[in-house]
């Protein structure tokens, strides 16, 4: 639907009605006189925006009707139904969920004393980029974050101790705790908690 204010009139939808006129929203009882405030009132207060809006009912047959042109602004129906993909984060441990990627970890730090990285999750963008912290979010223009578990554990906790180790399953010799995560989970699908 359209909604648009033009030398004195307002039009809705293809239907011409003076701007003096109270507008009336079909969902509630708000009234107005001006089309922009009532479409901000359909699109905040009802959305997704399915109402029509209509003028006082005993004048509505007498408005001209209009094929939409270059001057209209259209609005198709289907934008205000179908919402906007959007990052939504919730958390694992409680019922906290946001938009925000560093929300979510403010929000992982303080009330879980944990961070993503110790608590194996992963942001995946919508663009492919995988991270376990937060920068990527102010990178990526248009940043659509799903959050994910990592199969392998968190590795920083235990780099500092680990000198090298040989697989118990295969005898394998491995220098670093990355691979020796990457080889239990490849060759023996478990990981370091198992």
């Amino acid at each position: 639907e359209t909604t648009r204010l033009a030398e004195g009139n307002t039009s809705i939808g293809f239907t011409t009605i003076s701007a003096t006129s109270n507008l009336n929203c079909n969902e509630c009882d708000f009234t107005t006189t001006s089309g922009s405030s009532l479409k901000v009132h359909l699109i905040c207060n009802h959305s997704p925006m399915r109402s029509t809006v209509i003028r006082e009912p005993h004048r509505i047959e007498s408005a001209a009707i209009h094929e939409p042109d270059a001057n209209m602004e259209r609005i198709d129906e289907s934008s205000h139904n179908s919402t906007p993909r959007r990052t939504h984060l919730k958390c694992i441990e409680c019922s906290f969920s946001t938009h925000s990627v560093n929300s979510f970890c403010f929000h992982l730090k303080n009330v879980h004393n944990t961070t993503p990285t110790l608590a194996s999750l992963i942001f995946r963008c919508d663009c492919g980029n995988e991270t376990q912290s937060n920068s990527h979010s102010g990178k990526c223009p248009n940043g659509r974050f799903t959050l994910i578990r990592t199969r392998i554990g968190p590795i920083r906790r235990i780099q500092n101790v680990f000198r090298g180790h040989k697989c118990d399953g295969c005898e394998k010799h491995l220098n670093t705790a990355r691979a020796y995560a990457d080889h239990l989970y490849r060759r023996h699908r478990c990981s370091l908690r198992d």
